[in-house]
């Protein structure tokens, strides 16, 4: 609706642009032991220089003997020819040399979410696994903005240090509209009516520089995931109707001369309540939307894989103890709610009292499950696999399914792979250990 802006950008750039807050990532050391790479550094008690020439040269007289010793075993055995290069096998990768990532493999690290200043002391939301080595910004915020979801919202990015590829989720908005023309509470009117018509109204906003649209999807998949509470119910004097809706858009745009491909998704529960009709006399129409924080991902167009971030978002776990202070807060908040439709309803003439009565059925129906509405939008992030980690909170780790294996190096981050041979000190030079599924 014209004047309401639902869906503000959240601090520091979103599709595009370099990330400049800290990133919060945990530290934890793997309990395996270092191997020096390579390091050349004299310690402090280093040998003084005659006496490590002295110790080289005994280490050459013996290399010599010991090379004398096997050429004479060999000649009395064996023919002594010099194999040709075509012959010779290719050397091991050395400690120097890492062999890198097998192909389609992936490096991650475990952020933090943040909520700042939601409580007395500055809480963890939740952890969620981002690429290898970005940066992340943002967590729970809370605002007047977000009165709508009881004054707090998700506003999370991590970028690549390139500035060229990134994800985020943005916050979670309410709105709704009726036929009475009454205020719905905290929440701005509007008749924005199903996920991909949320997704138009916010594109703009997020590409100010323009975009063209290559795909548009319904998302029966989320839909199905998170219709535990959709369904009617229907008393003669008032029909209860809970829909929930799922889409996404995969765009293309340019920013700073560069080409990049991105995918936002949106997932919106709507509550419609039709009140009275027939012998209950005048109809009224009550509409009320919930959207879970917004997912998107993008990155340059050559190569981006909305799976793969797609798959990320599915290891975002909340945090118990941030979740419980969440949900004691929205129990205030709808208590004081409710506390105030009855004191306005008490000064109100009658038959005003009665619309918000309605609108109040409205808005508990929509309130109902304000205890889930922290973690709402993680339901359909369920798709993973779990496995053993005792390094990790509470002993085990959620990580992407679309992968065979799954390490924990000795940095704390952990590699995700699909190749059997892989072994982490041969191709990034670091230990580390696999880790199993939990049955």
């Amino acid at each position: 609706m014209q004047g309401h802006n639902l869906l503000p950008r959240p601090p520091g750039p979103v599709l595009g642009g370099r990330a400049s807050a800290s990133h919060h990532c945990e530290e934890t050391r793997f309990p395996a032991k270092q191997r020096r790479l390579g390091s050349t550094r004299p310690s402090d008690d280093s040998p003084h220089p005659s006496s490590a020439l002295a110790l080289c040269t005994a280490l050459l007289v013996c290399s010599l003997l010991v090379a004398c010793g096997s050429s004479e075993s060999t000649s009395a055995n064996e023919p002594n020819e010099t194999p040709s290069p075509a012959e010779s096998r290719p050397e091991e990768p050395t400690l120097q040399s890492p062999t890198g990532l097998p192909q389609g493999a992936r490096r991650v690290d475990r952020a933090v979410l943040l909520d700042r200043t939601g409580f007395e002391r500055p809480l963890v939301a939740g952890t969620i696994f981002i690429p290898h080595g970005w940066q992340t910004e943002g967590g729970v915020v809370w605002g007047n903005d977000y009165a709508c979801t009881n004054g707090h919202a998700f506003a999370w990015q991590t970028q690549a240090p390139s500035g060229d590829a990134g994800m985020a989720f943005l916050p979670q908005r309410g709105w709704g509209w009726n036929s009475t023309g009454a205020p719905n509470g905290n929440c701005p009117t509007a008749t924005i009516d199903s996920a991909a018509a949320y997704l138009d109204q916010l594109l703009p906003g997020l590409m100010p520089g323009g975009y063209r649209i290559l795909e548009r999807r319904q998302r029966p998949d989320l839909i199905a995931e998170n219709s535990a509470n959709a369904g009617v119910q229907d008393n003669g004097f008032q029909r209860t109707t809970v829909t929930v809706d799922a889409a996404d858009v995969f765009v293309e745009y340019e920013q700073d001369a560069r080409s990049l491909r991105g995918t936002v998704a949106a997932l919106v529960t709507f509550t419609h309540i039709r009140t009275g009709g027939a012998s209950y006399g005048v109809t009224t129409q009550n509409v009320n939307a919930f959207a879970a924080p917004v997912f998107l991902s993008y990155g340059p167009a050559e190569g981006y894989d909305p799976g793969f971030y797609e798959g990320l978002a599915r290891s975002l776990l909340v945090d118990p103890g941030w979740e419980g202070q969440i949900v004691q807060h929205n129990r205030t908040m709808d208590r004081i709610h409710r506390e105030g439709i009855m004191a306005r309803a008490a000064i109100h003439a009658d038959a005003m009292a009665e619309i918000r009565e309605i609108n109040q059925r409205a808005w508990d129906a929509q309130q109902k499950s304000s205890d889930r509405r922290a973690r709402e939008f993680l339901e359909y992030v369920r798709d993973v696999e779990t496995y053993r980690d005792p390094e990790a909170p509470g002993g085990t780790v959620a990580l992407n399914n679309a992968y065979r294996d799954a390490w924990r190096l000795a940095d704390g981050s952990y590699v995700l792979s699909n190749d059997p041979s892989f072994e982490p000190y041969r191709a990034l030079g670091i230990d580390g250990e696999k880790l199993g599924v939990v049955p």
